[in-house]
């Protein structure tokens, strides 16, 4: 399949699962497990509320998966289950920031909201510039 370098795509394939679970490789001490990730993505092509995606330069260089749900207040929320992006495509983080804002738009969700065991001086310099802020390693940013 030809590809536009950059161009973020939907994924469903087993092959593609496989791909974005080996990622979790290149996260240090992450505790969710490829075959946990690769449950969630599956189950969610059952469901319809849990979404993959993924960019190519070649190889995979940026990978994504988000799940729709309403939050403890009952406004519906995207929930950003997994993001990795190739250190050596910094740029790709802002294409895949406005991504995620675009998909929250388009399901009006009211929040998108991820969580991270990562230092949070770490998250919030590197997420701040996108908006988004770090409440008790929760990081949240409203879709006005």
């Amino acid at each position: 399949m030809e590809r536009i370098i950059n161009e973020i795509y939907s994924t469903s394939t087993y092959e593609e699962f496989m791909e974005i679970c080996s990622k979790l490789k290149e996260v240090k001490d992450c505790e969710l497990t490829e075959e946990k990730l690769f449950n969630y993505m599956y189950a969610g092509l059952q469901t319809k509320r849990t979404f993959s995606f993924a960019s190519y330069d070649g190889e995979m260089n940026g990978c994504l998966v988000l799940s729709v749900g309403k939050n403890l207040i009952d406004d519906l929320a995207i929930y950003v289950i997994f993001i990795w992006i190739d250190k050596h495509y910094p740029k790709l983080w802002l294409k895949y920031m406005k991504f995620v804002e675009d998909v929250a738009r388009a399901f009006k969700a009211k929040k998108i909201i991820g969580s991270t065991k990562r230092n949070a001086e770490v998250v919030d310099r590197k997420l701040e510039k996108y908006g988004y802020k770090v409440t008790y390693n929760i990081i949240e940013k409203d879709i006005n």
